[in-house]
């Protein structure tokens, strides 16, 4: 399997070559060849990355995993208490559809973001990029626009107690709609993003991370 990227160098084009083949030496250098490409073996960017790791992002890293198992339980049980406890009303609509949102991010996003950390520079499945992207869009807008829906809700009911209120059937079409637009608005993921050259901390040598393509 050959991974390849381009950079752009004074004197024309640069081909990098990522090769699984043990091409380079013990001491997991690039090595030049006469063609103007640079090939490394992936276990050079694998060992690189995992430097970069351990030296720059082992905190954001334990902050998000705990994130991710603080909030997987705890959203867990409101979803089950909700569920289970409380009788129907639109406010139980609201909560658990919120909570089954943020589950999502929890249990999905943010393992995919623990894993994008982890493999800064060999990072190379299009599809994965794509998809994970479109859904930390989906979960993180669909999440805010729910609370505003839920924010006007209960200011209509502290407010405007008079007034018409919504029921439970208008309340899971409003989650429903938040879902729809939510995901109509994080589409452009599938085109902005992909896996795009990064660079490393040897300047001829690039790795594959995903991010905003640089072609957009």
């Amino acid at each position: 399997m050959r991974y390849a990227v381009e950079r752009k160098r004074r004197n024309g084009d640069h081909k990098l070559l990522f090769t699984t083949s043990p091409t380079i030496n013990s001491t997991m250098f690039p090595v030049e060849n006469h063609s103007n490409e640079t090939v490394v073996s992936r276990e050079f960017l694998e060992k690189l990355e995992l430097e970069v790791f351990l030296q720059r992002h082992i905190p954001v890293t334990v902050y998000l995993i705990m994130l991710s198992l603080i909030g997987t339980v705890g959203n867990i049980h409101a979803i089950l208490v909700y569920s289970l406890r409380y009788n129907p009303s639109n406010y139980r609509t609201f909560v658990v559809w919120l909570g089954f949102i943020d589950l999502a991010a929890c249990c999905m996003s943010i393992p995919f973001e623990v894993y994008d950390i982890r493999n800064g520079f060999t990072f190379e499945s299009d599809v994965t990029c794509k998809f994970f992207r479109f859904l930390n869009h989906l979960v993180s807008s669909g999440s805010g626009f729910l609370l505003g829906v839920i924010a006007i809700e209960r200011f209509r009911k502290v407010c405007r107690p008079f007034s018409r209120q919504l029921n439970e059937k208008e309340s899971k079409m409003a989650c429903v709609i938040t879902v729809v637009v939510s995901s109509l608005l994080s589409l452009p993921s599938f085109i902005l993003y992909g896996p795009t050259m990064k660079e490393t901390p040897y300047p001829d040598v690039m790795g594959s991370d995903c991010t905003v393509l640089s072609s957009v």
